[in-house]
């Protein structure tokens, strides 16, 4: 009786009863028979529990890799109902842990201890009530396995560079995935100007967002609308609370947490009923409670309503984002979310968050549509949706439209598709870039993956074909898929005038590169310094591993040539290949090929 009530578990007793878990006469119970076994996940089970009675789950083959066990239970409401996790570990010992169940005896929670420390999980499903009927129950179990994170490294922050007019010349730039053991960081390189790549940032959340899955409803049905929020933050305030705000007419019958956040789950609170109000929270705990979806994410949860069968016209849900209140407000965001009644749809496709297009690139605008609208129309936003400017006013409905990008750049850009009197219509999910190309400056490649440990050379091409002498300023935006994206490189090019004497021009810092290239087996490898200070000169492989060292210490101001006779630290010769010659003095860094042939 005292295990039944307690809702105690199947895997703690007879021949599976573990030495010190549960009571000490767990070895003479009977062995529980379980409703389900589960062996492969996610994994679903309904039943009833009959009074003074417990049903049991048995979850094998559940362990091993990184993360935790998720689990998702619906029981009857307002009932004696309880719901315990025994949790038999890798190293032998056991863990009786109870699942908070909330007013409605719902939960949506990770058990507590690590995926990778499982070997088995028994769940009991208890029914204390002393009378009544059986009380009905549904239980979700699924693996939320860790994904590896990746984390980019960059070997430079910033690039300087002197050059006559009608040059062309080659810079390096190193990019390595120092992430997680298994992780893979997607990458991509562009090159912008000035304008486009110098946003006000603002500690804040304006322009993030709640979108939901389905424009329309069909009254007098149950459905599930899928919702997600993204953190529009351009640094560091991240979410902490979502509320959806439901119409008379419109029943909610369950919610899930939002999931997707870097730092956890919004968990619903679970609030249920005709018109209501639901609310969702995550934060870090202390000592900061910082929120859990950072700034790019998005994080998605499922609700469940039944549509009144008297409804009609729009139904409008008002919603609440708000931020952990990190730097100056805005730290609340509201909108409204409208869903039509039966009626035409239209979806965006692209862009529709996260691209990045050069002004004056073709591109094309995809949409899908139901309802038979004829045509369409397109415009553009590059304030996150505050203002619009038309693409096009009127096109034909057929999925796609060719657009040349036009300027000026911005990074918080929308396209919205929508009818000509605008009553149906949809926008990107998230922002994208359209940015300002620059003529002088090219990388190649402008994309990649790298796994762990793996490195990846961009080439910087400049070209001064056509620039007067002056003073040009870029940036070379890597966007990723790591913490921190983008990351930004800025560059300076100078371009000096051959008929000014060279003893006139300052000092630049520059790597020349190194001759004779290719090489066997001695090189002298060329540089300015434009102070006196310390630097380095150092002799990598492709995969931005070191060689050898060259030199270490303290030069003066002007040029310098250091030798390099093909062998390692270790003074051994090096095979035939490809090399880099690395440039470091204060803040500044170049890179350059140079080729030893045997």
């Amino acid at each position: 009786l005292r295990q039944l009530l307690r809702g105690d578990a199947p895997n703690a007793t007879n021949y599976r009863a573990i030495t010190g878990l549960g009571y000490g006469e767990a070895a003479e119970y009977p062995l529980g028979s379980p409703v389900a076994t589960f062996t492969s996940y996610p994994a679903s089970h309904s039943g009833s529990v009959a009074h003074l009675a417990a049903n049991f789950v048995r979850c094998q083959s559940i362990g091993g890799g990184s993360g935790s066990v998720r689990v998702v239970f619906n029981g009857a409401n307002g009932s004696a109902i309880r719901l315990t996790a025994i949790i038999e570990k890798t190293d032998g010992t056991g863990v009786i842990e109870p699942v908070v169940l909330d007013a409605q005896n719902d939960a949506d929670t990770n058990l507590s201890v690590p995926l990778d420390q499982i070997y088995e999980v028994g769940f009991a499903i208890g029914n204390g009530a002393e009378s009544g009927g059986n009380l009905s129950w549904s239980l979700t179990v699924s693996q939320d396995v860790a994904v590896p994170q990746p984390q980019l490294s960059v070997d430079i922050t910033s690039v300087t560079k002197s050059m006559e007019p009608d040059q062309t010349d080659t810079e390096y730039m190193q990019l390595t995935n120092t992430g997680e053991p298994g992780s893979v960081l997607n990458y991509n390189v562009s090159v912008q100007s000035s304008a486009a790549k110098t946003p006000t940032l603002q500690r804040n959340i304006s322009g993030s967002t709640l979108t939901c899955g389905s424009s329309e409803y069909v009254p007098g049905t149950t459905v599930n609308l899928s919702f997600t929020v993204y953190n529009a933050s351009t640094d560091d305030e991240w979410l902490t609370d979502v509320t959806l705000d439901f119409p008379v007419g419109v029943f909610v019958n369950s919610s899930t947490s939002f999931v997707g956040g870097s730092y956890g789950d919004m968990i619903s609170d679970g609030a249920t009923g005709n018109g209501a109000l639901v609310s969702w929270h995550g934060d870090t705990g202390a000592p900061y409670y910082y929120g859990v979806v950072d700034m790019g994410e998005y994080a998605t949860a499922t609700v469940n309503v039944t549509f009144d069968g008297g409804l009609s016209g729009d139904v409008d849900l008002p919603y609440t984002i708000t931020g952990d209140q990190w730097g100056d407000p805005p730290h609340t965001v509201g909108g409204t979310i409208t869903l039509d009644a039966s009626g035409p749809t239209l979806t965006v496709l692209a862009p529709n968050g996260g691209e990045v297009l050069a002004v004056g690139d073709p591109t094309t605008i995809t949409w899908t549509s139901s309802g038979g609208l004829t045509n369409v129309k397109i415009d553009l936003s590059r304030d996150g949706g505050s203002g619009w400017e038309a693409i096009v006013a009127s096109t034909a409905n057929d999925g796609s439209y060719g657009w040349t990008v036009t300027g000026p750049p911005a990074t918080t850009c929308l396209v919205r598709v929508s009818s000509l009197d605008e009553t149906v219509s949809d926008t990107s999910n998230a922002p994208f870039t359209i940015f300002q190309p620059v003529n002088w400056l090219t990388v190649a490649p402008e994309s990649g993956d790298l796994n762990q440990g793996e490195t990846d050379v961009i080439d910087l091409n400049f070209d001064t074909a056509g620039l007067a002498p002056d003073t040009y300023q870029a940036y070379i935006v890597i966007t990723h898929d790591a913490p921190g994206s983008p990351d930004v490189v800025p560059v300076t090019l100078t371009v000096t005038d051959p008929t000014t004497g060279a003893g006139d021009a300052p000092l630049v810092f520059q790597l020349d590169g190194n001759f004779p290239n290719p090489f066997n087996p001695r090189t002298l490898i060329s540089f300015t310094l434009p102070q006196t200070g310390a630097a380095r000169v150092e002799v990598l492989d492709l995969r931005g591993r070191l060689v050898r060292t060259l030199w270490q210490g303290e030069l003066v101001a002007g040029p310098h040539q250091i030798p390099w006779d093909g062998t390692d630290g270790a003074g051994r010769p090096v095979a035939a290949g490809t090399y880099l010659a690395r440039l470091l003095a204060g803040d500044l860094a170049a890179t350059s090929k140079m080729a030893l042939t045997k």
